[in-house]
């Protein structure tokens, strides 16, 4: 559960901006020519695996994310440029290299 003391910042800064990070520079690797929407496509899919858990805590205890818009932007502002980076810096390797 996020409420639970620093789980949220927890498993953003420990779980899912590395994992966003890795996961844009591996799709960059095969999809060279859309770096944007390649980091797009990734933080869209770590806020959809948010918003389950979310669902899923709330199905147990209703009262459980009582801020959980809040949950999702934080979130985003850290998932978003993360994965920006991670595009952007694949897409200027292989500019780079040619």
């Amino acid at each position: 559960d996020f409420s639970e003391g620093n789980a949220l910042y927890h498993s953003l800064f420990s779980i899912k901006a590395p994992g966003a990070f890795s996961a844009t520079l591996l799709i960059g690797i095969f999809r060279k020519n859309q770096p944007a929407w390649n980091a797009l496509m990734v933080s869209l899919g770590v806020m959809l695996g948010m918003l389950s858990r979310i669902f899923a805590d709330m199905i147990v205890d209703p009262s459980s994310h009582n801020l959980f818009p809040f949950e999702l932007m934080i979130g985003l502002a850290i998932v978003l440029p993360v994965s920006f980076v991670g595009a952007y810096l694949i897409h200027g390797v292989f500019f780079i290299a040619g």
